[in-house]
């Protein structure tokens, strides 16, 4: 009797959880995680509704607003490498939990600006934060499920990203339009806040976290390895290459669909804001319904190229139609963004040939990588269309440009899916996924 109890004394006490299924958890993990993309996906899009607004408050230009918005993908980009690390090291619940919570304080800041350097101040915490975002899913995702279900995971992550998307097209025009913007920004940080409380609650970085409060999961890289795994990754040129492939793919969304589209479209086709906010977000939905299915596709056929191929061609074709063709008919106009979206979102598919090509404990710095070359992109563009419109337009008046001027300065694009078309050709046909 006296041995047991010393036995019992000898062992140390644990905190069990309530055990759950794993498998169901992993879906509970990801899914809340995934909300925390969902409300910044919709932070970054959120200018191209309140484009003309924001340049009447602050009578700014094309080239002011451009570089403000821009700023969120700068500050995205310098963020990317040390949240790689900093996942890889100390997991993912602390850092997008804080995360959301920087991008809400940056909502209310927005919201409250009457300067333009606040709102520039704004657009970086916004961007900060989110660099946390994808790469945290993305990290949670390969921490939970299997190795072969990545590529789904990523497109079904991006699908409930894009959703925000879509809510910050029509429905948040009609917020602005009935509340204001400074109103409708103050709702989304309160959101944002309430979203950082779930991801604190619910999010286990780890399956093992499941059975025991107290058990530490290992840490994935020891101190010395982190710089060694980036310097592994930047020293591979085809890590180089798949990434700018994607940046390339990315730049017509960000510099098009995330900021000029609902202007254009407005002028282009004579249409109010929220509607041309609705024809906008047939982007976002064919990029949520392209990813999976795309992702789907690499898998089972194992065709990784071919279909970024097919999905290059078929993004150069529909914009073009929308930009330089009169194409008065509003189902069409949404078809073919809605194409547009969709084909783009095979560049997914090289988040999943660069992983292939490092061990799995580089994968939230491998994706971080990826990332960052493609939001850099994507704001160096951004600000190409808004200094071409404000310096090479035609109307006379400060944030008065014409369809010509427009036209002018989409130019880039199409340059730029024909680099990206290139480019592709030199990504490494040996890879096998």
């Amino acid at each position: 009797m006296l041995a047991d109890e010393k036995e019992q004394v000898r062992k140390p006490k644990t905190h069990v959880r309530r055990v759950y299924n794993p498998l169901v958890y992993a879906w509970v993990v990801w899914l809340v995680a995934s909300l925390f993309y969902s409300i910044e996906y919709l932070q970054r899009v959120s200018p191209t509704v309140m484009a003309i607004p924001l340049m009447r408050s602050f009578h700014m230009n094309a080239e002011t607003l451009s570089f403000i918005s821009s700023l969120y993908f700068y500050s995205y980009a310098v963020a990317q490498i040390p949240v790689g690390l900093l996942l890889d090291r100390y997991g993912a619940r602390l850092l997008l939990s804080l995360a959301c919570a920087v991008i809400s304080l940056g909502s209310l800041l927005f919201a409250l600006s009457h300067m333009l350097w606040l709102l520039g101040v704004a657009r970086i915490l916004i961007g900060f934060g989110s660099a946390f975002a994808f790469i945290g899913v993305l990290k949670l995702a390969a921490s939970w499920f299997p190795d072969k279900r990545y590529a789904l995971m990523v497109g079904l992550t991006n699908s409930l990203g894009v959703a925000g998307a879509i809510f910050g097209q029509a429905p948040l025009a009609k917020l602005v339009e009935v509340s204001g913007w400074q109103t409708s920004m103050i709702i989304l940080s309160v959101i944002g806040f309430f979203i950082s409380l779930l991801i604190w609650v619910l999010i286990l970085d780890c399956p093992i976290c499941l059975l025991n409060s107290h058990v530490k999961k290992k840490r994935q890289l020891p101190k010395g390895q982190l710089m060694m795994a980036l310097k592994a990754i930047i020293s591979q040129p085809q890590s180089w290459v798949t990434a700018f492939y994607a940046g390339l793919m990315v730049v017509p969304i960000i510099a098009f669909g995330e900021l000029w589209a609902v202007p254009f479209l407005t002028q282009q086709y004579n249409l109010t804001p929220v509607m041309a906010a609705n024809i906008n977000s047939a982007i976002f939905i064919g990029i949520g319904v392209g990813g999976p299915v795309n992702g789907w596709l690499s898998t089972h056929f194992n065709q990784q190229r071919s279909i970024m191929l097919l999905g290059n061609i078929g993004a150069f074709c529909s914009l073009m139609l929308v930009l330089y063709f009169n194409l008065h008919f509003v189902p069409l106009l949404f078809l073919l963004l809605f194409i547009f979206g969709f084909c783009t979102s095979s560049m997914l598919i090289a988040f999943s040939i660069n992983k292939a090509r490092f061990p799995r404990e580089y994968n939230g710095t491998v994706a971080a990588f990826t990332n960052i070359v493609i939001v850099i992109l994507g704001a160096v563009f951004q600000d190409v269309i808004g200094y071409i419109l404000e310096h090479w337009k035609m109307t006379v008046g400060q944030g008065s440009y014409s369809l010509a001027d427009y036209h002018l300065a989409f130019i880039v694009l199409p340059i730029i899916s024909l680099l990206c078309l290139a480019l592709l050709f030199f990504v490494d046909k040996s890879h096998k996924g």
